[in-house]
């Protein structure tokens, strides 16, 4: 079912930096002793890279801060303003900073005095931007998010081991929904659909789903109704978008082998106007 010639996990060229003494130094490995590498005890946020801009940079590090705090090693303001300072240059004209805050070294039970931040840039082409819209192929997968599963953290087995399932199956992403036939999201993304009625519509968030901050944006900027979407109404959906840094906002091409709609050009437009914005 999936198109051959869209690859979301192609390899390229990258960069790390690790933030000390207040500024950001190029860097090669993590600390064996990191107890993000250690423990999956990270938060991380990836942020979109356009005509050396970053997208929705701020409410990205908002997110970043809310989970820290939340997992309770919170990051300081003076790290999230260097962070400010170094999006607004960056090392590439197109990509992703994905931006990793740690608890730092030590045991899984030690007190946290230090936190480890450290930023990837991936070079990159942005679907809208240089690269086209890619032709998204879905198929559908029961589950069970918990509650953590709804903060970006470093303990991503759950998630990684359901798109590997989505894969075998021939798809690039998968639509979620738990044992009541509650739809929940996408794997990797947040879901709207395009109703019968021609209502945009999408899931309301449920433990362990993400409100992403692309998805946030397409509720201000556009009349969307939040409710519960049972799978079957899902299944029957005209059209599908699936929303985050990565792919922006994409039209999904068929579900489970159902070719849909892709009617979507206002509101994938609407959004790509961001890159000719200042979007700090």
């Amino acid at each position: 079912m999936a198109n051959e010639s869209v690859d979301l996990n192609v390899k390229v060229p990258s960069h790390s930096w690790v933030w000390e003494d207040g500024h950001f130094e190029p860097t090669a490995f993590i600390p064996i002793e990191d107890r993000g590498f250690r423990y999956g005890m990270s938060v991380f946020e990836t942020v979109a890279i356009v005509k050396r801009k970053a997208i929705l940079m701020t409410p990205h590090l908002l997110r970043l801060e809310a989970a820290a705090a939340l997992l309770n090693f919170p990051i300081g303001q003076r790290a999230l303003n260097d962070l400010m300072e170094f999006q607004k240059s960056p090392p590439f004209n197109e990509g992703l900073l994905r931006i990793h805050w740690t608890a730092g070294d030590g045991g899984p039970a030690d007190p946290i005095s230090e936190g480890r931040l450290i930023v990837r840039g991936e070079e990159i082409a942005i679907p809208g931007s240089s690269a086209p819209m890619p032709e998204l192929s879905l198929v559908m997968i029961k589950t069970r998010l918990h509650e953590q599963d709804g903060w970006k953290t470093g303990n991503y087995l759950t998630r990684c081991r359901l798109l590997a399932e989505a894969r075998r199956r021939g798809a690039h992403e998968a639509l979620l929904y738990e044992d009541t036939g509650l739809l929940l999201g996408a794997i990797m993304a947040n879901v709207f659909l395009i109703s019968h009625a021609g209502r945009l519509v999408t899931p309301r968030l449920q433990p362990g789903c993400r409100n992403g901050t692309v998805r946030e944006w397409v509720m201000k900027h556009h009349n969307v109704e939040e409710k519960e979407i049972d799978i079957e109404e899902a299944a029957s959906a005209k059209e599908i978008l699936l929303t985050n840094s990565r792919l922006g906002i994409a039209g999904v091409a068929d579900l489970e082998g159902r070719k849909l709609e892709r009617r979507v050009e206002k509101i994938e437009c609407s959004y790509r106007e961001l890159f000719d914005a200042q979007c700090y």
